[in-house]
């Protein structure tokens, strides 16, 4: 049996089942390039461009931490010592924020993110002891310290 023995309405039907097929095919072909760009952009999203934007979250608290402790040796009253000292701790609350963030979403090695962590635990260790010693009166030691 040969195409040209066949009725031309059935070659027609069988033409057009073909081409439905096929638009068929590329529909799924397509959903399924387009679930893998979706998951591309996503994981790109998630990871580099949150990790970027935790490690400039915490950059900026650090940088709060570190004016207000010269804002505290500054302050000439009561009300703003203490204003700085919240503007410290809410500062501290935000990079530790960050931090879990970057231990949750860094490629990198994990131990980087450990040691920043412990290197901003001692670092915050350090200006502790500073106030400290600002609210205990000895003020020329405070400074001292906040200038090495």
């Amino acid at each position: 049996m040969k195409l040209q023995d066949i009725k031309v309405s059935t070659q027609l039907r069988l033409g057009l089942g073909l081409i439905l097929v096929f638009v068929l095919f590329l529909g799924a072909l397509a959903w399924k390039q387009s679930d893998l760009l979706w998951l591309q952009t996503k994981e790109m999203y998630n990871h580099p461009l949150t990790v970027r934007k935790a490690l400039g979250e915490f950059q900026a608290a650090v940088l709060i931490i570190h004016r207000d402790i010269r804002g505290v040796f500054l302050a000439e009253t009561d009300q703003e010592i203490a204003t700085h000292l919240q503007n410290i701790d809410q500062a501290k609350a935000d990079a530790f924020t960050q931090l879990n963030i970057l231990r949750d979403r860094y490629l990198g090695p994990p131990g980087d993110i450990t040691d920043l962590h412990d290197e901003f635990v001692q670092w915050n260790a350090i200006h502790e002891e500073t106030i400290r010693l600002l609210r205990s009166g000895k003020r020329e030691e405070a400074v001292a310290r906040t200038k090495a």
